[in-house]
């Protein structure tokens, strides 16, 4: 912050007047937050003493206020005057606090030296009424700073004052940049710089200052930077304290940006990587100008991209004195439309589509972001969870996270486990990575949850979401209240007599009070050229139910002929009597005059000349006419005022009629199908929380429980109550559920507003069935008659359902939420008689991703492919004889409405509006279909890969089949939601054959992107999920695995949660081309060496209790089934040592994990021959999980301790130890083979995950994060096994977390590891499959000198392929998926691989060692023939008659007896060396 210096008077000051001395920012806040601040725009110090700042208050010439300044002002700095009774971050900023009487939005300012006029703000001698200005640039309740061009004052406080032309406006209470003005003259010349990645970004975006940078991301050294907090989860330390350390960790070197420092900033965190003049808007992922961010003036455009606080300022920190406020950790470039519509709304899963950005969802009390930055939300709401903490340092108060959805003043905002679940669902990636580096460099602080993703399981564990039921909503969830009412209708459209055609311009009625009119806006559909959305957006003002609101092109006419000026001007008013105006709130269109679509000339509408005056009706997306008074064109020709006027503009006459709810519909059906549907036939919108249901069973005078309504509902809206058992058909519209509403033919219920009566169907202390035939209260549905406009508040008179109610049949609830909509039988103009005019469904696709025609009403005729009830809806498709042959235009289009009456191949029309739902092209059904007669549809054959991502958008909809085989590549979802991924072959990570540098690996995965389509079922939600690709039951038995083939699958193309699925209509065909194996085919060896990654096997304390566990098990019973799967799959491995990953770290006693799995493995073998390994340490390392060793101690025997590699003992550079602390340490252990006695050592090793970034440099684009991490792990660990082991014959087994061909793998085998399964076979192996690629993570590498004897190596499948509903996790899976067998005992394949040593001593290579070994090697050495050094066998560095006698002790039968000979008897050797 730049200080004022007050410098003493023997410095030289301008004795003259300063014109370089200017009102710099101007505040006016609520209360008393009242500031000006002067600016010294000069290069020399001024003297303040001459100088006064005058208010003159209500339009007087006189001032009421003067304030005399003092002390001096140097060049370039600030000054700052203030009431003293200002908040507290004003005046501890202030050199001047006053108690005088300060300033409002319509009093004139003057700034004086002497009697010269410096500077002025308003106009001197005019009352404006409250306000210079509009919007953020206006004198009331805003803050306005100086453009920083701006070199000196106003000086003519007379003249007209609009403070938009100087100055940029932030809003109220916004106190950015006081003391800090910048100023950059516009007329110097220079080399000054620029902009770019280190220039001072002044003037990069409108109104944006300079920012320099506080950090270097190349430095950034995570492992210091978080050292503190690391230390305390090494220590094991409460959750309390980590957050504490790592609040402490945030806010040191965290620099408090200036709100208006934010535009600067955000135009490099969020800068386009593929266009450094733009930023990437966060929601709608639109590429956008940086110069197009909204401020000033610019704020009224909703297309300009604004700084949308991720978590709302309403949340705990209104006020720019907060850190949070500025905190661009979660503040993001956004659409100022699509912010609006965010609002301040908590994070959750969200019904309905956002218009101006459909990937996103909203409702009225919640916003879903879209899939690709679900977990940069989670994660920037987590920063503010931990970084605010209610520090004493920090004015921001303790923000919480919390499990609920949240009220708009709370600091807290949820919901928490919705925001885990997006966190784990999607990754930190490098655009994410990339943004946090820059926000280091401008704010100098990080968020961890992107540094250390595995931290958010610390801080939020499993505990923090016990209580909540899984998140993951339907594709069409629970309906939810009907959203709030718009607040603004259309009530007049005008096109006046007066020069110039003027006045134009429109009347809006406020339907309901609002505090904010700035979510509205206006425009204008010109000559039938279609919409142009929202031209004219309001400030922010508040507005109150009845207001009239007038906007005209000009002010001018507009007053001349009605005698009032209007409120608001705009040239989206500038419309002629054939064009459609649009109103908007929160960027949906909620009203509109005319059709956008079509040229008004001689329509109904037409009002040249003339204008339109609503007389009935309320807000309506849809246009009708009769609704309007339309006088006729050139009504208004020769009319000078509207006073006057032959036939007037009945201007300020529309009223709403009050609001009114009642019963429109009663459904008495069968078993739960109990439901009640109310509408408000008024014209103004009611708050359902003053109304209540209640239901007076069996004659009853006491009532049943109180249903309580919530939310608010619409005039003309309908609200849906129904019983939560009752058919989908009911649940599917109604707006509440709940097992109250359950009531038969004889009870009485009522609707209460306030606890009074307000409507009744019955008699209430009466038992009997009220009415008869289909007309009666029991087993019918009755519909309000469309003439009753109130309810029956008498409860206790006659009933007679004749009187008021049309009755239907049992179960009829197909005009259950449209009211008003009943054809009663007959037929219905709009959707017409089959075979009359349509629309064709190709029309309605058209060749786009979005359609056309989303959001108008059409009918359409068309062949119906598949029923999907669970999807709420079913798929027609055009008759062959109606096609365009078109390839790029789609023929069918998913309905969603009721399709239980139909059945495949019935020709239906359909009358729907069309809308995209999450990419989605759908009509919704707004009656039932008419039935045509009967169709059939050839599928259409599709292959893979495709020619682009979109390819299939062209047979979406429509009836696919495959005509080549396709291969499985992903059964992750299968269990859950019966989803599986096909493509052309088996796809493999393209660094597992490829160098991550090189053009064959880009090219590869821009290739599997192509090469892959959904088989799905036919619902999105897992309780309804089918198994679509085998016959019968899924489960352990009949499963399906990544490999397996599909010859043939019929369905239809869908699209839904950002894919393209096929929705079968049949079982597809499937053979098991990759069949499970019960054991792992290799070739025999005297050794065999494997390693398990045993998927985080905790065993709790130990003795059956201490569950769940933080990793693995929940419970005891989840922990005995893992450890069964486990054991199973080890002992068909039958290894001689095996490396083991993903152990719990809990040391090598009696009760811990190691020792138990050792246990369990001899109890499976039914003898003592496992062992393990104890590293004679407490624990190695501090992570949770760690590596082991189990061998076959009748095998193979230890050779000394076991030997670890860690941080502590790597070798090291400049950038310190080369395998760094985030690898887990290496576990090696030397052994000698007991049947040879040749020695080895095994290595088991888990390096850095790809899961978190590592920083740039480290993270490679396709080699993944971490990349440098784990190669430096790879130098290290080679360095450190040849100096500990020397030439021993070593295997390195373990999860390497890189593929074949990266840079860790490369560096080992490039130093004489030979990878064994490329060896066998080949690179197209793999041990673990991520989303739909395969490749090996899991390694056996074996040196040269173990390399020799290698035999065979193999990866045992029975992990990677299978489906995860099939592991030992007991929840969402029904019991039947719970076993025991080998099969997904872990994510993980074993490697296996064996190895011949040759027997020492075997000088007649006959595999074994005999006496006949020892005396040919006692020949030749009496013979002095040349003897190879193996034959050393005592090591002494000679062969001689001593290593004879050693032989003797090696060999394979006892007395060393050959195959043939007895062992009866004296040894052969008996008597050979006696002396």
């Amino acid at each position: 912050m730049k200080k004022i210096a007050l410098l003493p008077f023997a410095f030289c000051l301008s004795s003259a007047a300063s014109a370089d001395l200017l009102i710099s920012q101007y505040i006016e806040g609520s209360s008393n937050n009242k500031a000006i601040e002067l600016y010294n725009t000069s290069d020399s110090a001024v003297d303040l003493g001459e100088y006064t700042l005058s208010f003159y208050f209500n339009g007087s010439t006189s001032a009421g206020t003067v304030i005399e300044l003092s002390g001096s002002l140097a060049a370039g700095q600030t000054y700052i005057i203030a009431d003293d009774s200002a908040d507290g971050s004003i005046t501890a900023l202030a050199n001047l606090n006053s108690s005088h009487s300060f300033f409002n939005g319509d009093d004139a300012i003057i700034l004086k030296a002497g009697s010269q006029i410096i500077d002025s703000l308003g106009q001197l001698g005019v009352d404006p009424g409250s306000q210079w200005g509009s919007g953020l640039t206006s004198t009331q309740d805003n803050t306005l700073i100086r453009l920083e061009s701006v070199a000196s004052g106003d000086t003519d406080p007379s003249d007209s004052f609009d403070p938009a032309t100087e100055f940029r406006g932030l809003e109220k209470d916004d106190f950015s940049g006081l003391g800090e003005h910048t100023y950059t003259p516009t007329d110097g010349g220079g080399d000054g710089d620029t902009g770019g990645e280190d220039g001072d970004l002044a003037g990069v975006c409108t109104n944006c200052p300079a920012l320099d940078k506080v950090a270097d991301a190349s430095t950034f050294d995570p492992a210091i930077y978080y050292s503190a907090v690391q230390s305390e989860i090494d220590a094991g330390s409460d959750v309390s304290i980590l957050r504490q350390r790592i609040s402490e960790t945030l806010a040191s070197g965290h620099r408090q940006l200036t709100y208006s420092q934010v535009w600067t900033a955000l135009t490099e965190t969020d800068e386009d990587p593929a266009n450094s003049d733009n930023v990437i808007l966060f929601y709608s992922n639109r590429s956008l100008a940086k110069a197009s961010n909204g401020s000033g003036s610019a704020s009224s455009n909703p297309d300009n991209w604004n700084r949308e606080h991720s978590w709302p300022k309403s949340h705990g920190f209104s006020g720019t004195s907060n850190e949070a406020y500025t905190d661009i950790q979660h503040l993001r470039a956004t659409d100022i439309s699509v912010n609006g519509s965010r609002a301040s709304l908590d994070f959750d899963y969200s019904d309905a589509p956002l218009a101006e950005a459909p990937e996103n969802r909203v409702d009225g009390d919640s916003f879903e972001p879209r899939d690709a930055i679900k977990g940069d939300v989670a994660r920037m709401m987590m920063y503010m969870d931990v970084r605010y903490e209610g520090s004493s340092a920090d004015i921001t108060p303790d923000l919480m996270l919390v499990n609920r959805l949240t009220s708009g003043d709370e600091a807290a905002l949820g919901k928490l486990c919705v925001l885990l679940e997006w966190h784990n669902n999607d990754p930190v990636d490098n655009a994410e990575l990339t943004r946090q580096n820059t926000i280091y460099e401008y704010q100098g602080n990080r968020n961890p949850f992107v540094d250390h993703p595995d931290w958010a399981a610390l801080l939020y564990p499993a505990s923090s979401c016990e209580d909540s039921e899984p998140t993951e909503p339907p594709t069409d969830p629970d309906p939810s209240e009907p959203a709030a009412a718009a607040s603004l209708m259309l009530t007049a459209i005008f096109d006046g007599p007066l020069s110039g055609g003027v006045p134009k311009g429109i009347e809006l009625l406020v339907t309901q009070d609002t505090d904010d009119l700035s979510v509205c806006g206006v425009g204008s559909a010109n000559n039938g050229g279609g919409s142009s959305g929202e031209e004219f957006v309001f400030p922010a003002v508040s507005a109150r139910a009845g207001d009239y609101i007038y906007i005209a092109s000009e002010a001018d006419g507009f007053t001349s002929f009605f005698g009032f000026a209007p409120d608001y001007t705009s040239n989206a008013m500038s419309i002629n009597g054939d064009d459609a105006v649009e109103v908007f709130c929160h960027g949906e269109l909620i009203d509109i005059y005319g059709d956008a679509n079509t040229d008004g000339t001689g329509e109904a509408w037409e009002y040249t000349d003339s204008f339109a005056y609503r007389n009935s009706g309320s807000a309506s997306v849809i246009f009708e006419v009769n609704n309007w008074q339309v006088p006729g064109t050139d009504t208004l020709d020769g009319q000078t005022s509207n006073s006057s006027a032959t036939t007037p503009i009945p201007v300020g006459t529309y009223a709403l009629t009050p609001a009114t709810l009642f019963f429109s519909e009663y459904v008495e059906g069968s078993s739960f199908n109990k439901a009640l549907e109310l509408v408000n036939v008024g014209g103004t919108e009611i708050d359902l929380s003053e109304y209540a249901v209640q239901v007076f069973a069996n004659g009853n005078t006491t009532g049943n429980s109180i249903i309580a309504l919530s939310g608010s509902l619409a005039a003309g809206g309908v609200y849906v109550l129904a019983n939560d058992g009752a058919d989908s058909a009911i649940t599917a519209v109604a707006n509440a559920l709940t097992g109250e509403v359950n009531f038969n033919g004889d009870d009485a219920v009522v609707l209460l507003q306030n606890g009074e009566i307000v409507d009744a169907i019955g008699q209430i202390g009466v038992r009997t069935e009220w009415g008869s035939g289909d007309t009666s209260t029991k087993d019918n549905t009755l519909r309000r008659k469309a003439g009753i406009t109130s309810g029956d508040s008498n409860a206790f008179d006659t009933f007679d359902p004749a009187f008021e109610w049309d009755g239907f049949a049992n179960n009829s609830f197909d005009n259950l939420g449209r009211y008003g909509d009943a054809t009663g039988g007959g037929s219905d103009d709009s959707l017409g008689v089959c075979a009359d005019e349509a629309t064709y469904i190709h029309t309605v696709q058209g060749a786009e991703s979005a359609s056309a025609l989303a959001g108008k009403t059409v009918v359409v005729e068309g062949v119906v492919t598949h029923i999907t009830p669970a999807l709420s809806g079913y798929f027609v498709q055009e008759e062959a004889a109606d096609t365009d042959n078109d390839d790029n235009t789609s023929e069918g289009i998913f309905v969603k409405a009721d399709g239980s009456d139909l059945k495949p191949g019935d020709v239906v029309r359909v009358l729907g509006s069309v809308e995209e739902q999450y990419g989605r092209t759908q009509l919704v059904a707004q009656q039932d279909p008419l039935l045509c007669g009967s169709g059939t549809v050839v599928p259409v054959v599709i292959n893979l890969p495709k020619t682009a991502q979109d390819s299939f958008e062209a047979v979406e909809g429509m009836l696919v089949t495959n005509a080549t085989d396709w291969i499985i590549n992903n059964v992750y979802n299968y269990g859950s939601y019966g989803e599986v991924a096909v493509s052309s072959q088996r796809l493999y990570v393209p660094t597992q054959l490829y160098g991550s540098d090189s053009e064959e690996a880009a090219a590869l995965s821009a290739a599997n992107a192509l090469d892959q389509v959904l088989i799905d079922d036919n619902s999105d939600g897992s309780d309804t999920t089918e198994h679509l690709l085998m016959p019968g039951e899924f489960g352990p038995y009949n499963s399906v695995r990544s490999g397996d083939t599909v010859t043939s699958v019929v369905g239809v193309m869908d699209y839904g949660f950002s894919a393209y699925r096929i929705r079968p209509v049949e079982v597809a065909d499937v053979i098991n081309s990759n069949a499970r194996t019960e054991q792992p085919e290799i070739e025999p060896g005297s050794l065999r060496i494997a390693s398990f990654n045993v998927l985080n096997l905790f065993n709790g304390d130990g003795e059956g209790a201490g569950f769940p566990t933080s990793r693995g098990a929940d419970s005891f019973a989840e922990y005995q089934r893992q450890l069964d799967k486990i054991v199973a799959a080890m002992s068909e491995l039958d290894a001689d040592v095996i490396g083991l990953l993903e152990l719990e770290n809990d040391g090598f006693g009696q009760t811990s994990t190691l020792a138990q799995l050792t246990a369990a493995m001899n109890d499976a073998a039914g003898d003592e021959r496992y062992a393990y390994v104890d590293a004679n340490v407490t624990t190695i390392g501090s992570d949770e999980i760690t590596s082991g060793i189990i061998y076959r101690q009748d095998k193979v025997t230890t050779k000394g301790g076991a030997a670890i590699l860690s941080e502590a003992n790597s070798i090291a550079d400049e950038n310190g130890p080369l395998f760094a602390w985030n690898n887990r340490p290496s576990l090696a252990q030397k052994f000698s083979l007991n049947s040879t006695g040749n020695e080895f050592v095994v290595d088991v090793n888990h390096f850095k995950s790809k899961g978190s970034s590592c920083g740039t440099g480290d993270d490679d684009p396709l080699g993944g994060n971490c990349n440098l991490t784990r190669t430096r792990a790879a130098i290290a660990l080679t360095a450190w096994l040849a100096e500990t082991y020397g030439d021993t014959p070593t295997v390195v087994v373990g999860d390497l977390n890189a593929y074949a061909q990266e840079d860790p793998i490369r560096y080992l085998t490039g130093a004489g590891f030979t990878d064994t399964l490329a060896q066998t076979d080949g690179l197209k192996t793999y041990s673990y499959t991520f989303q739909g690629a395969a490749g090996t993570l899991d390694y056996q590498l074996a040196n040269a000198p173990m390399a020799q004897y290698l035999v065979d190596a193999t990866v045992w499948h029975v992990n990677a392929d299978e489906s995860p509903a099939l592991d030992y996790n007991s929840e969402y899976k029904p019991d039947s998926w719970l076993n025991t067998l080998v099969y997904r005992a872990s994510d993980h394949d074993p490697v296996l691989a064996t190895y011949q040593f040759a027997l020492i001593g075997d000088w007649d290579g006959d595999n074994d060692v005999d006496y006949l070994d020892s005396r040919a090697l006692l020949n030749a050495i009496l013979r002095r023939q040349p003897i190879d050094d193996s034959f050393d066998i005592n090591g002494d560095g000679k062969i001689n008659t001593r290593d004879v006698a050693a032989l003797g002790k090696l060999c394979t039968r006892r007395a060393c007896a050959t195959g043939e000979t007895s062992n009866r008897g004296n040894s052969p050797f008996a008597g050979l060396f006696s002396r």
